[in-house]
Parts: structure tokens; sequence; C-alpha cells
């Protein structure tokens, strides 16, 4: 890749990571700041190890940066569900723009990529997982890994009986007349 190009793929990636993170992905994240903290966390993710041949080795790298974002973020934020949703907001970005997926080699994470959780998502999965046994949602900065991947699970397989990836599911219930408030919010 020429120097141009790679000035550019680096502009494209900063200024991704500045559009994915907006006040109100992060409202009641518990501290002042948290919005220039995760984008400043998102501009220092190495997207290049998210290349990865498996699952496996995709959640292994997404569970690490999820922590590293989270020692980012202010005192009194550093919740890891928070820390999980701009990451799967960002990694979403990312591969949704070709120029960016393809500088990093990502065409084939968006089969892994998570469905970023947030009060609506985790009703739309409850709603269409009626029997799964989800635990009740609380909010985004009380979110814990365990709770974050029985959800997940429940977003696969609902996503599956779409025939669509997980990642798309927020698709399904942002701004649906007749779902939840019809607002989008973050908690």
């Amino acid at each position: 890749m020429n120097r141009m190009k790679r000035e550019l793929i680096e502009n494209l990636r900063l200024r991704t990571a500045e559009i994915a993170v907006g006040p109100s992905t992060v409202r009641g994240a518990g501290a002042r700041g948290v919005t220039w903290a995760a984008r400043a966390a998102l501009k220092r993710v190495p997207l290049r190890r998210f290349r990865v041949p498996t699952r496996s080795a995709f959640e292994r790298v997404l569970e690490s940066q999820t922590r590293a974002i989270q020692r980012r973020l202010p005192r009194g934020a550093q919740h890891w569900g928070v820390a999980r949703k701009v990451l799967n907001i960002f990694l979403r970005s990312v591969v949704f723009h070709r120029h960016l997926c393809s500088a990093y080699g990502l065409e084939r994470t968006e089969q892994w990529l998570e469905v970023p959780l947030d009060r609506h998502v985790a009703e739309g999965i409850r709603h269409a997982y009626p029997n799964g046994g989800l635990p009740r949602w609380r909010t985004i900065k009380g979110l814990v890994p365990s709770v974050s991947a029985v959800y997940q699970m429940a977003g696969r397989s609902t996503a599956a009986s779409r025939g669509v990836h997980p990642v798309h599911l927020e698709y399904y219930w942002w701004r649906v007349p007749g779902h939840a408030d019809n607002r989008r919010t973050t908690a």
C-alpha cells in the first residue's frame, strides 16, 4: 500500500472511531468524559489483531480489547458492558466500511461480530427468544460477560432463524413502530 493510501486508511480509521460513539451511545455510563475517552480508546484498537481464522480466536481478541477499552474509560465509568458496546459498534462500522474492511483483512469477521447490546436490543432478543430463560436486562453499565454471553447466544439463534448475522439484529429493532417506546436510548 502506498503512503497516500496508508494515510487515507489511517484517517478513515480515526474518523470511524470518532463517529462510532456519540453522547447517546454512552448516556448513563457513570462519569463525565466517557464519550471522549471511548473515542480515544477506540483509536488505539489494533484492528489487524481481529484478522483471525476462527470464532474462538476472534472472541479472545474481542475480550482482550474490551478490557483494554474498559481500563481507558474514566473512573466511575469503567464498566465492561460500556466498553464492549462501544467496541462492538466500532467493529461493526469498520467491517461495514469497505475500504477499512479490505485494508485490515476483516472480510471474514462479519459473521462473528456481536450485536451491540442495549435495552432495545435486549428487549428484541427477549421477544424473539421468549422461552430462552434470558436473565433480566438491567443496564449497559451493569452488563457483565456472563449475561452478555447468554444474550449473544440467543442473538445468534435469532439471527440464524432470520438468515442474517447477529450484528444485523439491531436494525430490526431500531426505531421500529410499536417496539418499546420507539425512541433510541442506550440503557
